[in-house]
């Protein structure tokens, strides 16, 4: 009983719990057989080796790799001079401009650039309905002797037997805004 008056022996530790992790014991052999089938449809989708080597993605199957990485880059430098020779001869923004190929902005705030844009296409659009409505109709022109088509009806419009109004007598329409277009 000498082991009554020590002191109490420390509490045993806590049973460990296994991780929280599952294992996957499924066969490989299932997945494995699918990566193959996988592997052999791409293998059989892919280009000949000789069309690799014409599209310059391989090199030529007979010479040393220095002579290839040599042509990629006398390559590389013609490409470059081409290109540095076809900016030296691009035309300049006033050349652009008076061609109508860039537009004109002048001195305008960036923000509101769009907004002259877009007014800009407004004129244009009341400008062509305007001359639009005052375009003479075809019986007009054909009463005027510029438009011909068959002699009786021919006849029957410069004698006044057909009566019409003149396009610019006509409904007035109003003009389509541009986004409509």
């Amino acid at each position: 009983m000498a082991a009554e008056n020590g002191p109490p022996p420390p509490p045993p530790p806590p049973p460990l719990s296994p991780p929280k992790a599952e294992v996957d014991d499924s066969p490989l052999q299932k997945s494995m057989d699918k990566n193959k089938e996988s592997l052999k449809v791409k293998l059989m989708l892919r280009r000949p080796i000789n069309q690799l080597v014409a599209q310059g993605i391989l090199p030529p199957l007979k010479t040393p790799q220095a002579f290839h990485e040599q042509r990629q880059k006398l390559e590389r430098a013609k490409m470059g001079d081409l290109l540095k020779a076809k900016i030296q001869q691009r035309p300049d923004r006033q050349e652009l401009v008076r061609q109508h190929i860039l537009e004109d902005v002048g001195h305008v705030d960036p923000s509101l650039a769009e907004r002259q844009r877009m007014l800009k296409k407004c004129k244009l659009a009341d400008s062509l309905n305007d001359q639009l409505s005052h375009r003479p109709g075809p019986l007009e022109l054909i009463k005027k002797n510029i438009l011909h088509t068959e002699e009786p009806i021919e006849r029957a419009v410069k004698e006044g037997h057909i009566e019409f109004k003149a396009t610019c007598e006509g409904q007035k329409t109003k003009p389509q805004h541009p986004d409509h277009y």
